[in-house]
């Protein structure tokens, strides 16, 4: 399995975390580095263009996703990969997600939680019902029309969120107030699978419940110039 990821030069700390839980589990590791620099293939960040159609108060580092993964597409030849935001860990490994019933997996809140999230996030727009922090992928021909799809998805937005643009794709499939953990439902033929959050891409901050979770994601806090990845 494939580990894949990305960050700039103050989130090094939560990168070789992340690193180290992946490489525990004998998961290979690829990161891009949004700093340009020497600390994994370059990706830069046109932040001038993202402040002309973007909200100017979210993180334009929050639009990359289809486009470092779409990179990656071409670059790997492993069947199996999965995309983790840097300040996220594995506590356990997650043998049982890479099935060929699915193109893409994403972790996608319980029914219960989604009323949660909108009241808790001060965007609920783009994360009542999912978080792209953590997303599965078999690499087939679908998955990577889904990601071309989904690079289109974030130019339609206003905040220029790959999440809300990925919320956008499976809200037109699903009912998240109704929708139960490893369903598969189809967009354009493109195979889309739920995985549990509180299991998958657990965040102490809205979950309702401790679920014996494999993957955290940490909060990233602020000291000084640097970013790091602080338990919940």
């Amino acid at each position: 399995m494939l580990v894949v990821t990305g960050g700039s030069k103050n989130l090094l700390g939560c990168i070789c975390n992340l690193r180290c839980s992946a490489k525990g589990f004998g998961y290979k590791f690829l990161v891009y580095d949004y700093s340009g620099r020497d600390n994994g293939v370059p990706f830069l960040i046109d932040f001038d263009s993202y402040k002309e159609r973007g909200r100017r108060d979210y993180n334009p580092k929050l639009s990359h996703k289809p486009l470092i993964l779409l990179d990656a597409f071409d670059r790997i030849r492993d069947e199996f990969f999965v995309y983790m935001d840097c300040d996220t860990e594995f506590v356990d490994p997650i043998p049982e997600v890479a099935t060929h019933d699915y193109d893409i997996g994403i972790t996608a809140h319980p029914a219960a939680m989604v009323g949660c999230w909108r009241t808790w996030h001060c965007y609920p727009e783009m994360s009542a019902y999912l978080n792209a922090g953590v997303m599965f992928f078999n690499r087939t021909e679908n998955t990577k029309r889904f990601l071309r799809i989904w690079n289109r998805e974030v130019k339609k937005t206003d905040t220029g969120s790959d999440q809300h643009a990925l919320q956008n794709i499976v809200s037109r499939v699903w009912d998240p107030f109704k929708w139960y953990m490893n369903d598969i439902r189809e967009y354009k033929g493109i195979r889309i699978k739920l995985f549990d959050s509180t299991i998958y891409n657990y965040n102490g901050r809205a979950a309702l419940v401790w679920n014996d979770p494999k993957i955290v994601h940490h909060v990233v806090i602020t000291q000084g110039d640097k970013k790091i990845c602080e338990d919940w």
